[in-house]
C-alpha cells in the first residue's frame, strides 16, 4: 500500500520519532503482570520475558537430549541390521549357509553360530522367528549387489551415527 502525506508531515513525524506510533505500527506490551505454564504445566508468575524464554529453552534442552539419544538407538538397529543382513547375503552368497537344502533347526543353529542377531519378535514357536528379517528376504535380493547396496547403507548410517554423537542438545 501506499501512504501520501501533506508536504513537510512526514519530515515532522520522522524528526519527532513518532512515526511508527502514528502510524499503528507500534504499541507497548507491559509486563508487569505475566502468568504463562511453565514447563511443569503449573501457572507461574514470569517477571521478565528473558524469564519466560530461560524456562523455555531449559525444558527444549531436556527434550533435545531425549532426541538426540531416540536417534543414537534409532540409527545404531538400523546399522545393526544392514550389517547383518549384508553378511548373510555374503554367506549364502559363498554357499556357507544353505537355505535350500537346510532345515529350521540347522539354519538356526547355523544363524547363532555367526552370530545374528535377533532382531524381530520371537512370537511364535518357530525357531526362525527371531531371524525373520534375515528370512524374509527375497531370494533375488541375496546378490553381491545387494550386499554391495547394505554395505553403502552401512558406512551412511555411521556418518549419522557419528554426526549425531559429535552434536550435543544445544546444537541438535
Amino acid at each position: 500500500f501506499t501512504i501520501e502525506c501533506m508536504p513537510g508531515v512526514l519530515d515532522k513525524l520522522v524528526k519527532k520519532g513518532t512515526l511508527m506510533k502514528t502510524l499503528g505500527l507500534e504499541t507497548k506490551v507491559h509486563t508487569s503482570n505475566m502468568w504463562l505454564f511453565d514447563d511443569q504445566n503449573r501457572l507461574r508468575k514470569f517477571t521478565t520475558p528473558e524469564e519466560i524464554l530461560n524456562t523455555y529453552i531449559r525444558a527444549r534442552i531436556l527434550v533435545y537430549a531425549q532426541r538426540r539419544e531416540h536417534e543414537l538407538q534409532r540409527l545404531a538397529r538400523e546399522h545393526e541390521r544392514a550389517s547383518a543382513k549384508a553378511e548373510f547375503i555374503r554367506l549364502v552368497c559363498e554357499n556357507v549357509i544353505d537355505m535350500r537344502s537346510w532345515d529350521d533347526t540347522k539354519l538356526a543353529n547355523a544363524l547363532r553360530e555367526h552370530s545374528f542377531p535377533e532382531l524381530s519378535e520371537s512370537t511364535s514357536g518357530d525357531c526362525l522367528s527371531g531371524w525373520k528379517y534375515l528370512m524374509s528376504m527375497p531370494v533375488r535380493t541375496l546378490t553381491p549387489a545387494q550386499r554391495k547396496k547394505l554395505l553403502e547403507e552401512c558406512e551412511v548410517l555411521m556418518r549419522s551415527i557419528e554426526s549425531v554423537r559429535e552434536s550435543t542438545p544445544r546444537t541438535m
